[in-house]
């Protein structure tokens, strides 16, 4: 029972955890809606208004890719600046699930548009 305080203490696990939950949580309203989803979902907001913005619903699968990489390399350079820069290793850390929560918004939102 320490050993899961201890985790739960840390905010290396903490910030990891609530990453792969949002990721998670992505995957899942993702294969969840696959079949409600129109032929062409909005995905592309730089593009200027209209059929550009538009793109074909697997592409929604960017979005927990994209966010897999960035946990992953985020978490990996706040492991290896842990001792040596503590200030940079805290906002490392702490960004990952802030980007988390932010790509799950984007994919709900887009989500809940498209259906």
């Amino acid at each position: 029972m320490r050993a899961a305080g201890k985790l739960l203490k840390n905010p290396f696990f903490i910030s990891l955890f609530v990453s792969v939950l949002f990721l998670g949580v992505s995957i899942f309203l993702i294969i969840t809606s696959t079949n409600r989803l129109p032929l062409a979902v909005p995905i592309w907001f730089s593009k200027p208004w209209g059929e550009e913005r538009l793109a074909d619903p697997t592409f929604l699968w960017l979005i927990p890719v994209i966010n897999a990489f960035l946990i992953f390399a985020n978490l990996l350079l706040a492991y290896y600046f842990r001792a040596k820069e503590r200030v940079l290793y805290s906002i490392l850390i702490w960004v990952s699930p802030i980007i988390s929560i932010m790509f799950f918004y984007t994919l709900f939102k887009i989500v809940l548009v498209a259906t």
